[in-house]
């Protein structure tokens, strides 16, 4: 709220730029529960993928219908490796989708010198974060090299 106005924000169509001016979310509306007001925001922007944008609607299904798929094969133990791959698959797929930034080498570089840690302790802390963050994020691992004894 500006001053005991309710503010209006902006939602905008990624495809092609239609602007949509929807109220403030954080002020209450008697008689509507908030996650009401999400539902309804939800089937104004399906209409317009439905309307214009029909095969982006159709990868949106296709997602529901992944990540349904898992949520219910998540609820039993399974011992085909094939399923649990394609299982695995699906959630790295969705997982990427929902990352949000990530650091760059460079950011974490920066991080790291400012610790003002010797040159030794600033290469292992880097390699730390490094891994870390491919961990988390999780990025294709380099194949370690094998050793030949």
């Amino acid at each position: 709220m500006n001053d005991g106005i309710p503010m209006r924000f902006t939602s905008q169509c990624r495809q092609c730029s239609k602007k949509y001016a929807i109220n403030d979310l954080s002020i209450p509306i008697v008689g509507k529960e908030p996650r009401q007001r999400i539902v309804e925001l939800v089937s104004l922007f399906t209409a317009h993928l439905q309307e214009r944008h029909p095969e982006e609607l159709q990868q949106v299904a296709m997602a529901v219908q992944d990540i349904y798929g898992l949520e219910v094969l998540k609820r039993f133990a399974h011992e085909d490796p094939v399923l649990l791959n394609a299982m695995n698959h699906v959630r790295r797929a969705f997982h990427r989708t929902m990352l949000g930034p990530q650091a760059s080498d460079a950011y974490i570089q920066d991080r790291v010198a400012r610790l003002s840690l010797s040159v030794e302790d600033q290469a292992k802390v880097l390699e730390l974060c490094k891994s870390l963050r491919d961990y988390l994020i999780e990025a294709p691992q380099k194949p370690e090299a094998v050793s030949q004894t």
